[in-house]
């Protein structure tokens, strides 16, 4: 089989055990929160969950964003670079997921609107132009979310969040410098 096959194969894989360990509710991210407020009895806690709640939740919109280019951009080096990609997030998302299973922390099953509409819009563009918009797309993210990781990491004290998000932290990072340099040259 060839790597494209199986790797679709391991991302169909990884979203049908996440949707078979939860039920599939209308807002699985609004639903998450609820719950992690009822189970959680401190701030900090709540804070946490939340936190990782929505790190799930961005992880899942990056490896849609990233099969979306894998399967849509003309460009070969996107594509290799956007199946990386979607490998790297979903061994991250793994590690968040059993991070929040040791907590007890309910998890959304979905990636976020925002993600949605980006993947719908962006399915729209065609060839350069795509691969420049998606690579502006994926940069934003990545830029915003190691500030926040970054800004999060200062706030909590704990060494398994700590360990979860230097992983995520360095990935991202790698990801960020090579997508930058992939960006100057298509220009």
């Amino acid at each position: 089989m060839k790597p494209a096959g199986q790797f679709f194969l391991f991302c169909l894989f990884v979203s049908t055990l996440i949707s078979c360990e939860q039920s599939s509710p209308s807002s699985s991210k609004a639903l998450a929160d609820e719950k992690n407020k009822e189970t959680f009895e401190t701030k900090k806690g709540e804070k946490e969950a939340e936190f990782i709640a929505d790190a799930v939740q961005q992880k899942l919109g990056e490896i849609k964003l990233a099969e979306l280019a894998s399967a849509k951009s003309s460009n070969k080096k996107l594509q290799d670079f956007a199946q990386r990609m979607a490998a790297d997030q979903t061994e991250s998302l793994s590690r968040f997921q059993d991070l929040a299973r040791k907590k007890g922390i309910t998890l959304p099953i979905e990636e976020g609107d925002d993600a949605k509409e980006k993947v719908n819009e962006l399915s729209e563009v065609e060839g350069r132009q795509f691969d420049e918009k998606w690579s502006d797309e994926i940069i934003s993210k990545h830029e915003k979310t190691l500030r926040d990781f970054n800004k999060m990491s200062k706030k909590f004290e704990d060494a398994q969040l700590s360990e979860v998000l230097r992983s995520a932290t360095k990935t991202l990072e790698m990801q960020l410098q090579e997508l930058r340099n992939f960006r100057e040259n298509i220009k």
